[in-house]
């Protein structure tokens, strides 16, 4: 067990619950070089990062690598208030001894049945009841599905994992009203561990739940948080090369027999988080076509869950940012926030930096030593500015 207390508190249990461990490791928290707690939109289980200086060669060479040392279940949070509080049941994947007197070892959330067990079923009936069947069998507390989940269809399972068939959902399904690009992945909140399966303008439609600031002084009024570092990053010549404002693709129609083209263009995107997307209003090309997408079926008649969702996640990733703040344990993957640059602001007029605005939460790396800090990825489609720009304009409605 190892405690740390000083501007944050730390706990780290090393063994399975309800295992008698005899041998105490003692760790002093300066050997620590890395310790990082990760949750993802993009993958499903959060991971974790131990790496520290161990020159008794105790983990190394004494301590055989078994249930006892495999278990790791990790407590942090600030303030006095316990509920408050993360908790994250890990275990290891992977670990690695050196002759330079370090140890580190990696892991996954602990969800012993999430990739070993494959089941040959099928289901009828609507959607989010098939993802709470889901999350009943990985034994989490709860889930985050969007409404428009709520109808009828018929799913086969063809010797799958529940890891395999929520990436399949995720991919390729479609909601009531033709929404697409579905997110799937676990958070830990509070202690409780969360299956979200929710769609792109489900979440850039939710109510802020945390605002940031970089500078001296925030927005009066407000309460923000302020920023210790930042680093933008533009993804738009990357993703946007070969044009950006049309998806086209291509599948073969089973039952008609015939081979159908189609393309998808930007108008369909869910509501734009920034005032202009990072794409020239003037690009008249194609993205490259999706052509691997196989015959159509009953479940997935016309591709459009599979292309839309790949076309608005890479809109979505044009512009990213990374910012971190003092620790904040309970902000998650998926979360929309605000970010503020007011010292950018021109003075008489109401002009922010072009990165100001809301953002989606793509990353959460919590990062402990010293200090407790927060790194998150943040994404968006674009900028805002009242320059004149060249721009494609978000407003495309």
């Amino acid at each position: 067990m190892l405690t740390i207390s000083g501007n944050y508190s730390l706990r780290v249990e090393v063994g399975s619950q309800g295992d008698d461990v005899t041998e105490d490791i003692v760790f002093d928290p300066n050997t620590f070089d890395t310790f990082t707690v990760t949750q993802y939109i993009d993958r499903l289980l959060p991971s974790f990062r131990i790496k520290f200086t161990d020159p008794m060669n105790i983990l190394t060479q004494l301590m055989p690598s078994d249930r006892r040392i495999s278990n790791y279940r990790i407590t942090f949070g600030r303030g006095t208030d316990l509920g408050q509080y993360n908790i994250f049941d890990m275990v290891t994947y992977r670990r690695f001894p050196t002759s330079e007197e370090n140890y580190e070892v990696e892991g996954l959330l602990a969800l012993p049945t999430v990739f070993s067990v494959e089941q040959r079923r099928g289901f009828s009936g609507n959607i989010s009841d098939v993802i709470d069947t889901i999350r009943d069998e990985l034994l989490l507390d709860s889930s985050e599905i969007s409404s428009c989940l709520n109808h009828k269809t018929n799913i086969i399972q063809p010797d799958w994992t529940n890891m395999d068939l929520l990436y399949y959902l995720q991919n390729n399904v479609v909601g009531q009203a033709g929404e697409s690009c579905f997110f799937t992945f676990i958070k830990c909140l509070q202690g409780e561990k969360i299956l979200v399966f929710r769609s792109l303008p489900d979440l850039v439609s939710q109510d802020v739940r945390y605002r940031f600031y970089s500078g001296d002084q925030p927005l009066a009024g407000e309460d923000f948080i302020p920023i210790m570092k930042y680093s933008i990053v533009d993804n738009s010549r990357v993703l946007s090369t070969l044009g950006g404002k049309i998806q086209s693709y291509s599948y073969f129609n089973y039952k008609e027999g015939r081979l159908v083209e189609e393309t998808e263009d930007i108008s369909n995107y869910p509501k734009n988080l920034a005032q202009y997307f990072l794409i020239e209003k003037d690009d008249e090309g194609s993205s490259y076509a999706i052509r691997d997408l196989g015959r159509n079926n009953d479940f997935n008649l016309d591709f459009r869950g599979t292309v839309v969702g790949h076309y608005h996640r890479r809109l979505t990733n044009l512009n990213s940012m990374w910012i971190t703040i003092w620790g904040e344990q309970n902000i998650c993957p998926g979360d929309l926030v605000e970010v503020y640059f007011p010292e950018y602001a021109l003075q008489g007029r109401n002009i922010q930096s072009q990165y100001s605005g809301r953002w989606l939460v793509n990353r959460v790396v919590h990062s402990f030593g010293m200090s407790y800090f927060s790194k998150l990825l943040l994404t968006r489609n674009g900028i805002d500015t009242f320059v004149e720009t060249t721009l494609l304009s978000g407003d495309i409605e």
